[in-house]
């Protein structure tokens, strides 16, 4: 474990100087030797490249640890390799960071102070897009819920089926509940899939951060 960390530090370190001299890179997190580094969480909470930390939440704490879900996630995707993406879905998201950033010159002065490059980040979308496809694939079929389980949420939470006062009937929100009640047990299948990956992981975080700043 040490000897595949030094060389992991190394070779970040290496990468990091040449990508640009004045980014002081920094190893933040490990997983099965495969560094998370400083400018992947600093992008990652620039861009909202992960979900947004709960309140009272460290954000750089919480965006690693998603980082370090991803990278999980990614080297099971690696394994299955599902269809990649189209371009032209790439560019969409590509444009949607280019107009949250001010426009493209924005953009790239924003990943030039990061020590990030468009084709970096065009490879980080393209495989959260391969990772959406994959858990699209394995989980979907298997979160539909029975009609049983659909009709008791609806009985239980009444208040999500309320409008002005008054409860629609089954019928009229059917779809809707069904829609709840899938993507409750899609997200419990994913997050138990997820800590099965990482129990079986090497991971290791460094305490190197100073709490809110990566």
């Amino acid at each position: 474990m040490k000897f595949r960390f030094l060389v992991a530090a190394i070779v970040a370190t290496l990468a990091a100087a040449g990508a640009s001299a004045e980014v002081i890179e920094r190893i933040m997190a490990v997983v099965n030797g495969q560094p998370i580094v400083r400018s992947d969480v600093t992008a990652a909470l620039r861009f909202n490249l992960t979900p947004p930390a709960p309140a009272g939440t460290d954000p750089v704490a919480w965006t690693i640890d998603r980082l370090i879900e991803r990278t999980l996630m990614l080297s099971e995707v690696d394994r299955y390799q599902p269809p990649e993406p189209a371009a032209a879905e790439i560019d969409r998201h590509v444009a949607a960071l280019e107009q949250q950033a001010g426009g493209a010159a924005a953009l790239d002065s924003v990943l030039a102070a990061l020590g990030l490059t468009r084709d970096r980040l065009r490879t980080y979308i393209r495989d959260d897009l391969r990772i959406a496809t994959y858990l699209h694939e394995r989980f979907d079929s298997a979160a539909e819920p029975p009609e049983a389980d659909v009709l008791t949420y609806y009985r239980e939470h009444p208040s999500e089926f309320t409008v002005g006062g008054t409860l629609q009937t089954f019928e009229q929100v059917q779809d809707e509940a069904r829609r709840k009640v899938a993507d409750a047990r899609r997200s419990a299948l994913i997050s138990d899939w997820v800590a099965s990956l990482r129990r079986r992981a090497d991971v290791t975080v460094l305490p190197l951060h100073v709490t809110g700043q990566p």
